[in-house]
């Protein structure tokens, strides 16, 4: 939905960006949020890996997680939990 289908993407952040004019949203949405997700949607994981770097050593911390970790990145969905199947 990022790059497929942006309107519905500023449509969303209008909601909580509710003081800010369509421009100004559209605006943020593209310096803050485009630039860092592929064209398929997902978050770019070369900037994750730069952002997730330069925080660790701002904190002066290992970094100890990968942004393909952070994001969760799978190919296949996970198993939902049995308290949310139906039933149980």
């Amino acid at each position: 939905m990022i790059h497929g289908d942006p309107d519905t993407t500023l449509r969303h952040l209008r909601t909580f960006l509710g003081r800010h004019t369509a421009d100004e949203t559209r605006a943020h949405y593209e310096r803050f949020i485009a630039p860092y997700f592929t064209t398929d949607g997902q978050p770019d994981l070369v900037v994750s890996n730069a952002a997730i770097t330069a925080i660790a050593a701002e904190l002066e911390t290992p970094a100890t997680i990968t942004a393909t970790e952070f994001h969760h990145s799978t190919t296949t969905a996970p198993e939902p939990a049995a308290s949310s199947l139906p039933g149980r």
